[in-house]
């Protein structure tokens, strides 16, 4: 399954991540491999669900671009700052 990890790692061509990045970008790419080919499960035997990951993380190697963050430290030091106050959470539109 190595071939469905995008080369050069997940911040596109020719920049590379952290260690202390990898379990997040992991799961970033997993929760849109189970979105995107293992929702529904329909496969019908287990060299179809191969196949089916492997053309995806081929195709995810060609389409692929780094995600445009928008959550910033000094967003989560607010946000922090408002929890330890006791703050109620701002909404999800809020935050984005």
């Amino acid at each position: 399954m190595a071939q469905a990890i995008p080369r050069g790692g997940f911040g596109g061509a020719g920049r590379s991540t952290s260690f202390g990045q990898a379990p997040e970008l992991f799961e970033i790419y997993f929760s849109i491999v189970q979105r995107k080919v293992l929702t529904p499960n329909d496969f019908a035997n287990l060299d179809e669900l191969a196949e089916r990951l492997l053309a995806f993380g081929e195709r995810y190697e060609q389409v692929a671009e780094p995600f445009s963050w928008k959550f910033t430290r000094h967003d989560l030091e607010q946000l922090l700052s408002r929890l330890a106050e006791g703050q109620p959470l701002p909404s999800s539109s809020a935050a984005a």
